[in-house]
């Protein structure tokens, strides 16, 4: 268990290597093509766009826990058919989210409620509806994402993110090397969050899980309210971080601030975030190990590993 651990704690340090890229490098090419202003309206937005994932309620954390512990147990039938059922709800959630998009684009258009510095409410509008279509994407992805997990194959789905993430990166980097505007930056995200957020998802899912159906399932009734009732906790779990992080974004922006105190706020967050997300994936990296024995009742596996 413990090399076990180690190799989930490395493959999640090299996601957070990864994100460096999007925080800084990203960050200071844009500021040298774009004012100061106008980089805070980008992260006012982003910031709108990145709450968007409110939606996923925890259901993330309910699927991979269900997932784990079907296949700790050995009950391929039941793992298949969360698989299935996992990807219409996240279909059905993702489709929910863009409509929802289209009426904060549509809301901005209309009756502004950011606060934004250079951009109009038309070209505010245009980025909110391109950034809520992403966050759309990515937060489907939960649904086959889950499965390496389940599949008890956690560094290797951490690796895989990690390279979605990177190529991510790497195109809004060259196109904000190539001076793209604030709207064209935000398509560019929608279109490598499709390309490559998926595409190397789920080609990867394809090659490592051949025999493993993706085909999206009608939930029945009783797992909806199995699901709603266990979810209580899991939806608060996953939603305060995301509130506490994006949340005050949205209020210095509200407060009329400069684009100035923007960006050292945003800096600053980045910087305390990685501390705490530091000490969270060594917590992550054990627990997603120790969880597989708990669901198959192995008592000496979970003493062996507590005291690891």
């Amino acid at each position: 268990m413990v090399a076990k651990t180690i190799w989930n704690f490395a493959s999640q340090l090299l996601g957070l290597i990864v994100s460096v890229g999007d925080r800084f490098v990203l960050a200071a090419i844009l500021l040298r093509g774009w004012s100061t202003e106008l980089f805070a309206d980008w992260t006012t937005i982003t910031s709108c766009a990145s709450l968007l994932g409110l939606a996923d309620l925890g259901f993330a954390i309910f699927v991979g826990n269900r997932l784990q512990k079907a296949f700790s147990l050995n009950d391929a039938p039941v793992f298949q058919r969360l698989v299935g059922v996992s990807a219409f709800i996240y279909g059905v959630l993702a489709t929910l989210v863009i409509i929802f998009a289209c009426g904060l684009a549509l809301l901005e258009a209309t009756t502004p409620f950011l606060t934004m510095r250079i951009l109009d409410s038309f070209g505010a509008s245009q980025v909110i509806l391109l950034l809520g279509a992403a966050q759309a994407l990515h937060t489907a992805k939960s649904a086959f994402s889950q499965i390496y997990r389940g599949r008890g194959d956690f560094a290797r789905g951490a690796l895989v993110d990690s390279l979605s993430t990177l190529c991510i990166v790497v195109t809004a980097i060259m196109a904000a090397t190539c001076g793209a505007s604030v709207q064209a930056l935000g398509f560019v995200y929608l279109i490598a969050h499709l390309v490559f957020g998926w595409g190397i998802l789920l080609s990867g899912l394809r090659r490592s899980y051949p025999e493993l159906s993706l085909r999206p399932l009608l939930p029945r009734s009783i797992e909806v309210r199995e699901a709603a009732l266990a979810m209580r906790w899991y939806a608060l779990a996953s939603a305060l971080p995301l509130i506490w992080l994006q949340a005050p974004v949205l209020l210095l922006s509200a407060s009329a601030v400069g684009g100035a105190a923007v960006l050292i706020f945003v800096l600053h967050r980045t910087l305390v975030s990685f501390g705490r997300t530091f000490s969270s994936m060594l917590s992550m990296s054990a627990g997603v190990e120790l969880a597989q024995h708990v669901h198959s009742r192995n008592i000496p596996a979970i003493e062996q590993g507590i005291a690891a």
